[in-house]
């Protein structure tokens, strides 16, 4: 029996060594007050052992003494253990300097007993087997230790049972356990101190008290209170949570998780599995492996946007132990991105691709299928802002919405499309798909401005046959645009290749506007003066035109170049160029007394978008001091018309600071005789154009004939340009017109010559 108990001892000091170890991985600070008890456990089991095997009166004696003395400091750190373990505040009594002076003093009184033998004595006592072992005989100080013994373990046990009695019904089975083994320790020390038994086996119970400690302290979670705290949690969450063992089983599912595979709240989790299920079937997926699946809920005007993750989960080992199941409804983030996108991607007033994005989703589709023949088209409705002009702004947009709608109807092959600005739209498809007489027919067929207003309208297309997916769709669309512009104005032809021709004027485009700067600055760029001429025979002024003497070209006429300036905004530095040129010789013929000449010079309607205009030229005649009214303006009728008012309104500031304004190509626009009435310049410039021969020239002649008499009744003479013959002057001295330019009086020339002839001759005709 020893030996058994002597083993059974050994162990349970590992049990207590263990936990020991344990507990000084935790940072707690119930967890230092374990440690104690850990500690003096041990000390008391120790000392206990070591009584088995020695036959030593004296170590008897001493190891009682230890014995003793661990079990008061036992017995306190287990009532600060519980305490703390307890939440009461009364442990700032319990660690007061009068119970560790008690404590202390009882110490010392057990420890002085192997020398003074006043609190117990050791007698020799033989058991059944004649085995000879050592109890003692208590005397009055043992007694006093065994009361303070007691009370600490009362204390404890009170403290324990009101814990158990306040607390909820999940907390009460850690006090529990703790109240057990501290009854079962007491009741064998009290059985082993009235029947004087050879072993004490109330020191059995250290080894699992030691291990509640720890366990209850350090590790223990009520698996009640999670459970309760995860349904909780996870049943309030908006998403939908299935948990399932190592074995697929569902072990749980929360009302979220039901409502979205349609399961009742009353099904049982192995419903619930069987359902999941079908559900993963029907979605072709597998428990196997972790996932991250979109579902699309519901009808398309009423989707629910669900993402579905799959999760395993592991221990510390690596072990499959089971897996999480989420639902997690994200229409609102879903359709909040889909509007995102709707804004970044699409045009607002149609609703197709924006340019922006059509270029990038054309790249990618080319990029993705580099071996398909496709063609890139755009669109460009003729007089377009005359329809907004004439119809108003809303029938215009509700034009360009109709169209997108057709090319959006007809867009059956997986074209992509897109507005490119204004009233210009680019697709692109399959070439197989494009008939250039199923275009024609179908405009003549179906594009009109409104059903109630049968305004035909007239769609150009320019087609870009892709060949080289490296270039940029931007510059595909460019030359779709430059091809459209080689048909612009007819009526005939609806749709326009861009050819090789095409490309080498491309080239050549880019080339002249690479050289433009450095054209500039070597003076390459000539102006050249064609006479005004007066009915008397005058000379007046001139018109300032250019000519560029190219070093490799040759001499460049402003047809090769001014419009193709205009189109890429450089016309506003060529512009500015010859205004200070003409300034120049404006002052130049001042200092030489012929300053009663003027010079009249053209602004693009692109300077108004770039350019200060009053600024530029008020510093000008301020620059080479010249009377500004020899340096007269020329605007068209279609640049005043594209912002009335604002343009109204420099006028007015230019011609303030006297500025002659002159309108140029009057009667090529739409609304001229209107805008006679609104618009203050000082010149009308008509071209002999207005007199194309036509059905009725007779006719023209009239209206001509009614433009001269009304601009000279509101004192607003009129230069009649292309003339070419002297039949033309003739009617037209009889309309009323003075003023003549053209041909039949003299080509551009270079400054020089127009001096030599005009200026220092006094020319006259």
């Amino acid at each position: 029996m020893k030996y058994g108990c002597a083993v059974a001892f050994a162990i349970t000091i590992l049990c207590l060594f263990y936990c020991l170890v344990r507990t000084k991985e935790s940072k707690k600070k119930i967890a230092v007050v374990g440690r104690r008890v850990l500690v003096v456990a041990m000390i008391s089991v120790a000392s206990n052992l070591v009584q088995m095997f020695s036959n030593n009166e004296v170590v008897y004696n001493i190891t009682y003494s230890i014995f003793f003395v661990s079990l008061d400091w036992l017995l306190y750190n287990v009532l600060c253990f519980t305490i703390e373990y307890t939440g009461f505040s009364i442990i700032k009594y319990v660690r007061s300097k009068a119970v560790w002076f008690v404590l202390a003093a009882d110490s010392i009184s057990l420890l002085l007993n192997p020398i003074l033998g006043h609190a117990y004595t050791c007698v020799q006592v033989l058991t059944v087997q004649n085995e000879l072992y050592y109890s003692f005989i208590s005397k009055l100080p043992y007694y006093i230790h065994l009361g303070i013994s007691y009370i600490l373990v009362v204390l404890t046990i009170l403290c324990l049972i009101v814990k158990i009695a306040c607390s909820p019904q999940i907390y009460r089975r850690k006090y529990w356990v703790i109240l057990i083994f501290l009854m079962f320790i007491v009741t064998g020390d009290a059985v082993h101190l009235i029947f004087k038994t050879v072993i004490d086996v109330s020191i059995l119970g250290f080894a699992f008290a030691g291990i509640a400690v720890y366990y209850y302290s350090i590790v223990y979670v009520s698996n009640d209170l999670l459970n309760r705290l995860f349904s909780v949690v996870v049943g309030g969450l908006g998403d939908g949570i299935l948990l399932f063992d190592m074995d697929g089983q569902c072990i749980y599912a929360n009302s979220t998780g039901r409502k979205m595979i349609e399961v009742s709240e009353s099904a049982s989790v192995e419903e619930v599995d069987e359902v999941c299920g079908e559900w993963l079937f029907r979605n072709e997926l597998s428990r196997q492996e972790d996932f991250l699946y979109e579902w699309t809920k519901g009808k398309k005007s009423q989707a629910q946007h669900i993402k579905v993750s799959l999760q395993h989960l592991q221990d510390q080992k690596q072990r499959h132990v089971g897996y999480i199941m989420r639902f997690q409804d994200w229409t609102v983030q879903a359709n909040e991105f889909y509007r995102e996108h709707q804004l970044a991607t699409r045009d607002h007033l149609t609703k197709v691709y924006n340019k922006s994005y059509f270029l990038k989703r054309a790249g990618e589709y080319i990029r993705q299928n580099n071996e398909g023949e496709f063609l890139l088209v755009c669109s460009d409705i003729k007089n377009f802002k005359l329809i907004n002009d004439v119809f108003g702004m809303e029938t215009g947009d509700a034009l360009l919405v109709k169209l997108a709608g057709e090319i959006r109807r007809r867009a059956v092959h997986g074209e992509i499309y897109g507005r490119l600005g204004n009233d210009r739209f680019g697709i692109l498809l399959h070439k197989k798909y494009f008939s250039t007489s199923e275009i024609t027919q179908w405009q003549q067929n179906h594009i009109y401005l409104d059903d109630d207003i049968r305004y035909p309208i007239h769609l150009y297309l320019g087609v870009y046959e892709v060949g080289d997916g490296g270039v940029p769709v931007s510059v595909m669309c460019e030359r779709a645009l430059m091809a459209i512009e080689t048909i612009k104005g007819g009526y005939h032809q609806k749709v326009a290749y861009y050819d090789d021709l095409l490309r080498d004027s491309a080239l050549r485009e880019q080339e002249l506007s690479a050289e433009l700067l450095e054209a500039l600055k070597e003076e390459q760029i000539k102006i050249y003066l064609q006479p005004q001429v007066v009915s008397d025979g005058s000379v007046p002024g001139a018109e300032v035109l250019v000519r560029w003497e190219h070093p490799e070209r040759g001499l460049l006429m402003p047809s090769s170049f001014v419009e193709m300036f205009e189109r890429n905004g450089m016309i506003a530095k060529l512009d500015q160029y010859v205004w200070e040129q003409a300034c120049r010789q404006l002052q130049k013929w001042e200092r030489c007394g012929h300053g009663d000449i003027y010079l009249s010079v053209n602004i693009s309607p692109k300077d108004f978008y770039y350019l200060d205009i009053y600024k530029i030229f008020t510093e000008l005649i301020g620059k080479y001091k010249i009377a500004p009214s020899n340096l007269k303006l020329e605007i068209t009728e279609t640049t005043v018309m594209e912002n009335l008012e604002e343009q109204l309104a420099l006028i007015k500031r230019l011609r303030a600071a006297g500025f002659i304004v002159e309108m140029d190509d009057f009667g090529s626009g739409y609304s001229s005789l209107n805008m006679l009435k609104d618009i203050c310049v000082d010149v009308l410039k008509i071209d002999m154009a207005f007199l194309k021969k036509g059905e009725d020239e007779e006719r023209g002649r009239n209206i001509l004939c009614t433009i001269i008499e009304l601009s000279n009744k509101l004192d607003m003479p009129v230069i009649m340009e292309g003339v070419e013959t002297k039949e033309q002057v003739q009617f037209l001295t009889e309309m009323g017109c003075h003023i003549f330019q053209g041909f039949y009086f003299a080509k551009p020339m270079s400054v020089s010559q127009f001096e030599k002839t005009y200026v220092m001759n006094s020319y006259r005709l």
